[in-house]
């Protein structure tokens, strides 16, 4: 459950708040190009980003043809801006680093700071938070010299801190940002209140509830004190957003009755100020999982069928996720399971398109990464012919210098040999002594950003896997062939299987072993929504407690778990209303492992030999057995049984 950050909503009401103003067309284009320049900074965001295409077409003319440097800066700044707006932000992020590149161009304070701030935009939007931070030490760098910043981008840490989900640094970051404010003469009563607000949104998403409560409650405090007299609209919104976040935080407590008036309080604002609806969809979805937890289903309907008509007039793909996930929840405390899957389904639907959308995102980051190295590529070698030229140079005067001295330098050598070896030994100790420390604190650092790198690979390979699955699901729609179907469904299942291992690596603080407890439970869960039927009662027990296996071995155990029950399924209990399925694996040595995998159902047939058995299932799970240098046993005892004694060793 996630809760709302004020600078979100401020985001949203300054990007959308006034769409349907439009630029008088023959007013602009009377102006002269300066003129111009000075009208487009006049303008708020939401007028530049509904004109972005009219207005990028004229300025585009305009590149370079101006004899004054300080035109042509501010030209492509204002074509940065537009490409941001367009969501060209690959293109943006280009023009920007030639201004900052070319060495031509001579940079205020102030133009340095702008491009900057505008660089750090579109990079958030790209993903690339290394380059964020690289950017946000630039801006450090101007602001301790005496530049000015925009007020409401102090945060400019802990917001980085938070995208990347490091919510105790983005607490740590945001509590000085706060004592900056409190000490600065400030004259905006919104920001006080908004950043305690977030600070309780970090300490939310950390799980320390009850330090969240405290700085919602804090940033109510100060709405009532500062924000309450002088700006109406604005303290509605912030203490909208707020209550609902307290809501969030009794949901969590399980405390769903006092949550509900404080969500209807949230709703009833949001739609009055229409400032920002994704935010009072959120709490259209809250409310209708609190009166589902109250078992209040009629009022769960209204609600979500109230949600339902806002959804349609403004489409927002992670709420209409939650909205359908709620649906399902809604028809399975009713046990209308059919229902309860269909929109389930449609719910994982979307998110799979979310996630391809992210795959591309994350394919632009690549490609522009790829261009910036390049080009950093060509400086540095650049620089290294000049500084050899430079090195030539230094050597031919050394070489002059070195014939002069040597005369007198062979008379004193002899006296100053002694001192001078000790000098050089004291220095290079204290030298070596230096760079140790210097490598200890950078392998530090290496560790720390590699790990959440390999948490970052972990979760892309997961949603590449949940692309490959959605696909395989599109193509499974339009077949009719049943034996197709069936195969593309088990070959779906098997990447779903592997995509759960690379998501409990993500989600885990050990990102180089798998939890085969939590594991087998949601493996379990997602081969019962595919095969399971609401005329068969088949419960599942699994032991494997404290289990916790290298990945290189999760992954074919996971694969053999997922045939062997899949087979399980489709034919271990036809002819029977209710089975039982038993897995666990156990540690027997420090190496050896169990895997057993044991139904109550009809069992193998009377002349099973699985040597002889011609089965891509039986074949993938000998494989996989081998592959964990495993023995492989099958055999009927009330039912079927296939036993693994494994290495659990890293592969």
């Amino acid at each position: 459950m996630k809760l709302k950050s004020v600078f979100r909503f401020l985001l949203f009401i300054c990007v959308f708040s006034v769409y349907s103003q439009e630029i008088i067309v023959k007013e602009y284009n009377s102006k002269s190009l300066q003129e111009k320049i000075h009208f487009f900074n006049e303008l708020s965001d939401s007028l530049k980003h509904v004109n972005r295409s009219f207005l990028k077409n004229d300025f585009e003319k305009n590149i370079d043809l101006s004899n004054e440097e300080s035109i042509n800066i501010s030209v492509k700044k204002i074509l940065a801006q537009l490409n941001f707006y367009s969501a060209n932000y690959i293109q943006s992020v280009n023009i920007l680093r030639r201004i900052l590149e070319d060495k031509n161009n001579t940079l205020t304070v102030v133009d340095s700071m702008s491009i900057y701030d505008e660089l750090k935009k579109s990079y958030y939007k790209l993903y690339l938070y290394p380059e964020i931070f690289e950017v946000n030490s630039k801006i450090k760098e101007l602001i301790n010299n005496g530049a000015d910043y925009p007020l409401w981008n102090y945060n400019m840490n802990s917001k980085l801190y938070g995208r990347l989900r490091q919510y105790n640094k983005a607490i740590y970051a945001l509590k000085n940002e706060i004592i900056e404010l409190e000490n600065s003469n400030i004259n905006d009563n919104l920001i006080i209140p908004s950043a305690y607000n977030d600070l309780g949104y970090y300490y939310f998403e950390s799980n320390s509830l009850d330090s969240a409560l405290i700085n919602f409650e804090k940033a109510i405090f100060y709405a009532d004190s500062s924000l309450k007299q002088s700006n109406k609209g604005d303290y509605q919104r912030l203490t909208s957003v707020a209550k609902g976040n307290i809501a969030g935080i009794y949901m969590a407590k399980g405390m769903y009755e006092k949550a509900v008036p404080l969500l209807l309080e949230d709703i009833e604002i949001g739609l009055k100020v229409k400032s920002n609806l994704i935010s009072t969809f959120h709490s259209y979805n809250q409310l209708a999982t609190c009166y589902i937890k109250l078992k209040k289903y009629n009022l769960a309907f209204k609600v979500l069928n109230k949600l339902k008509n806002y959804l349609s007039e403004t489409p927002n793909e992670t709420e209409s996720v939650n909205y359908l996930k709620n649906r399902a929840n809604l028809f399975y405390q009713l046990k209308k399971n059919d229902s309860s899957y269909y929109y389930l389904h449609e719910a994982f639907k979307i998110k799979d398109s979310i996630g391809l959308k992210g795959m591309n995102r994350i394919l632009a980051s690549n490609e522009l990464i790829y261009n910036i190295t390049e080009d950093q590529r060509i400086i540095e070698q650049h620089k290294n012919e000049l500084k050899n030229q430079e090195l030539q140079i230094k050597n031919s005067q050394k070489s002059i210098i070195m014939f002069f001295a040597m005369g007198l330098f062979c008379l004193l050598l002899f006296s100053f040999y002694t001192i001078i070896k000790l000098k050089k030994s004291k220095k290079e100790i204290n030298e070596k002594n230096k760079e140790i420390t210097l490598k200890n604190k950078q392998v530090k650092s290496a560790l720390s950003e590699k790990e959440v790198l390999l948490k970052e690979i972990h979760h892309r390979v997961k949603n590449n896997l949940q692309v490959i699955s959605g696909l395989l699901e599109l193509q499974n729609i339009s077949i009719s062939d049943s034996s197709i179907k069936l195969a593309l469904k088990e070959s779906q299942n098997r990447i779903q299987s592997v995509a759960l291992v690379h998501k409990m690596m993500y989600q885990s603080e050990n990102i180089s072993k798998v939890n085969m407890q939590q594991y087998l439970e949601e493996l379990i869960q997602l081969l019962q929504v595919s095969y399971g039927s609401k005329n068969k009662a088949i419960n599942t027990t699994i032991n494997a407690h404290n289990i916790d296996l290298d990945v290189t071995v999760a992954v074919p155990i996971s694969l053999i778990v997922n045939e062997a029950v899949c087979n399980i399924y489709k034919h271990a209990f036809n002819n029977k209303k209710n089975g039982q399925i038993y897995l666990s694996v156990l540690k027997i040595s420090n190496k050896e492992y169990s895997l057993l995998i044991k139904d109550n159902g009809i069992g193998l047939p009377e002349n099973f030999n699985i040597s002889k058995l011609k089965s891509i299932g039986f074949d993938l799970i000998k494989g996989l057995s081998k592959q964990v240098k495993g023995t492989l046993k099958v055999q009927n005892n009330k039912g079927t049984e296939i036993k693994i004694l494994f290495n659990g060793s890293k592969i």
